[in-house]
């Protein structure tokens, strides 16, 4: 949160709580925070919509659902990554996974 006028800044407290229920590692826990009006939400992303760069609104899209898997049968590829540079003997299968219908509304 960078902005102290921000109407979202009530959503993020200063100190946090983490759940580690059941959690046999400290990475493993959970960040409680607030729930969110949707109203409030949409209202304030909406209104930085004109702010956001080309590059950024074209990472924030809706694209399909991916599962990525570890499939030591596969045969080794060598992939090209921006970040990581070459990656060799790559055994992970992406593919496309598609969710099952909700049947009911989620309530949180």
């Amino acid at each position: 949160m960078k902005s102290k006028s921000s109407p979202l800044l009530k959503y993020y407290p200063e100190h946090i709580e983490i759940d580690r229920e059941g959690a046999r590692a400290e990475w493993e826990g959970i960040v409680v925070i607030p729930f969110m009006n949707e109203e409030e939400l949409l209202l304030a992303y909406e209104s930085v919509q004109k702010d956001v760069s080309v590059e950024d609104a074209r990472h924030n899209v809706l694209g399909p659902s991916l599962w990525f898997h570890y499939d030591e049968k596969m045969t080794p590829t060598t992939l090209l990554d921006d970040m990581f540079g070459t990656l060799r003997n790559v055994l992970v299968r992406r593919e496309v996974f598609d969710f099952p219908p909700m049947t009911t509304r989620f309530v949180p």
